[in-house]
């Protein structure tokens, strides 16, 4: 029986994907929240207190996880909620209702272009750990299953899985001086710390074929 181990595909160096920060749930219901707080509230005091304040934190509060075009909906519908309680007291021409419609619109104004500005700076966070995934996905290369009489494989899994992109390195060769193994890590994180993962798995491997006692 022959014990030599047999040539197998490579085993990629598998890396995970990373975990981006998921809003919480009760995050993206606290707008529609509000609304039905306002709702009862308008139905269960006097008309002497007015509830209708409520509704112009609506599109602040959508901002901060929705879309922007959720952010303008939401707007149109508490202006229209403030106008329809107003005028089932008859007051809706008042010149606080009016105030009050035209600081829910500028709030909502601004608000939709904070929410436009959010989603452009998760597109461009997502864009740039993309290129650094890409770059460190290219930097290591797969474990082959075996090299010589020597098996390998490969696993690396990120301590924080939100932070993938490291400085953690590793590589393995069958050189004329047998197998070598590289494990590391250098300091920093994200690009830079590419950069450097970049001339330190270099070094090794122009070196570990050339540099008996290296």
């Amino acid at each position: 029986m022959n014990d030599e181990p047999r040539s197998a595909p490579p085993v990629a160096g598998r890396l995970d994907r990373p975990v981006y920060p998921v809003t919480a749930r009760w995050v993206r219901w606290a707008p529609f929240a509000l609304i039905a707080v306002d709702l009862v509230l308008e139905f269960t005091l006097s008309r002497h207190f007015a509830s209708g304040f409520l509704l112009v934190g609506v599109p602040v509060v959508a901002a901060f996880t929705h879309r922007a075009r959720t952010v303008a909906a939401l707007m149109v519908v508490s202006i229209g909620l403030e106008f329809l309680f107003a005028w089932w007291f008859d007051n809706a021409t008042e010149l606080h209702h009016v105030g009050l419609y035209l600081a829910t619109l500028l709030i909502g104004l601004v608000s939709i272009g904070l929410a436009r500005q959010r989603q452009r700076d998760a597109r461009n966070l997502v864009q740039a750990r993309s290129v650094a995934e890409a770059l460190q996905l290219m930097l290591l290369r797969p474990i082959p299953a075996a090299l010589g009489p020597v098996r390998a494989a490969g696993y690396y899994q990120a301590a924080d899985r939100r932070a993938l992109v490291g400085g953690d390195l590793y590589d393995i060769g069958e050189t004329p001086f047998g197998v070598r193994v590289l494990i590391g890590d250098v300091r920093g994180k994200g690009l830079a710390a590419i950069g450097h993962v970049g001339t330190v798995l270099g070094s090794f491997r122009d070196g570990a074929y050339d540099v008996p006692d290296l």
